[in-house]
Parts: C-alpha cells; sequence; structure tokens
C-alpha cells in the first residue's frame, strides 16, 4: 500500500494497493492520475498502472516487461508514456490506447 498525499506535510490523501511493490511513479500532464512502475506481482506478473488520483482506483493498465519496472515517464502532451525495466527494455506505450508503440533493446543495464 503506497500514500499520495502532500509531501511537505506528509498527510496522504490517498492510499493505492498494488499488490507488490512501486519501483516508479510519474505523474500525467493535467495531474489528475499518477502512473506506477510495479514490481513482480505474486502471481509474476509485471505492470504499469495509471490510477486515478481523487479515487484511488486503476483506469489502466499495461503488461509487457518481464521484469521490475525502474523508471516512468510521461511525454509533456501526454499522449505517450515511456518506461525502463530490469529486462533491459524501454518501452513506449500509447496512453489512448495501452498500446506498446516501440520496445528499446539492446541495453546492458536495466533502464
Amino acid at each position: 500500500r503506497e500514500s499520495l498525499g502532500e509531501a511537505a506535510r506528509a498527510i496522504p490523501e490517498r492510499s493505492i494497493d498494488t499488490g507488490s511493490g512501486i519501483e516508479a511513479v510519474a505523474w500525467a500532464p493535467g495531474g489528475g492520475n499518477v502512473t506506477t512502475g510495479d514490481g513482480v506481482t505474486p502471481t509474476g506478473v509485471v505492470m504499469l498502472r495509471t490510477w486515478d488520483v481523487l479515487t484511488g482506483a486503476c483506469t489502466q493498465a499495461f503488461t509487457g516487461h518481464t521484469d521490475e519496472v525502474r523508471s516512468v515517464a510521461y511525454a509533456p502532451h501526454g499522449k505517450f508514456l515511456a518506461s525502463g525495466s530490469q529486462d533491459k527494455t524501454a518501452k513506449i506505450w500509447d496512453t489512448a490506447t495501452g498500446v506498446c508503440t516501440q520496445t528499446l533493446v539492446g541495453h546492458t543495464f536495466f533502464v
């Protein structure tokens, strides 16, 4: 369970139960959503998930990495999301469809 809130006061406003550890976080442009890069779940699934900040509900899940997601970043316009993983790949995702549009390979260390 991870908490989102006012960092300066350290008072959580919302908790998110991911079922696994959170390795990376990125706020979506506009601030209404946050995307988490997760560790490996107990069932062996690795996900990026987008959460509604007000409700704490998962609104989108992206699957494709085979090991922990270590980095997440949005394009300034919010149409694409980049993720880097311990599987030594980076992926570019279309945020409207959740589809991976590109996988960048050849890294010798996690991204």
